[in-house]
């Protein structure tokens, strides 16, 4: 799924892979009351360094949280039925560096940038970049 986003309040990046810091994380919903993860970013390299990003990120599938979760040293728990899991919150993931493709793309004559979800870990939270 993507991660659908605004952009630095208005500025539009170039399409390609870029390195964002998490500054903010917080639950919310989307307009159609699916859960999704609220992410304030900022590019931290390159043309684009210190572009806010923001990314409201669907329910990640199980494969990318659990990576998501490793990443973050998240510890591995395991429910009452043998099944494992991580429990994480969403402020577990700021301050990490994420890496991301984003593409541009038109919506009502506009064109905005759309972060794809296939972020890599770049740097856990509280590790310098």
């Amino acid at each position: 799924m993507r991660c659908e986003e605004g952009g630095e309040r208005g500025q539009v990046v170039k399409s390609g892979r870029y390195n964002l810091m998490i500054d903010s994380a917080e639950e919310g919903q989307s307009k159609a009351g699916n859960p999704v993860l609220k992410l304030s970013c900022h590019v931290v390299d390159g043309e684009f360094q210190d572009t806010v990003i923001d990314a409201n990120c669907m329910s990640l599938p199980p494969w990318k949280a659990a990576i998501l979760a490793k990443a973050i040293g998240a510890d591995r728990q395991l429910s009452p039925t043998g099944k494992a899991f991580y429990n994480i919150g969403p402020t577990d993931v700021v301050g990490a560096v994420i890496n991301v493709t984003i593409k541009n793309k038109t919506f009502n004559d506009t064109t905005q940038n759309d972060v794809q979800n296939d972020f890599v870990m770049v740097s856990k939270p509280d590790t310098p970049f």
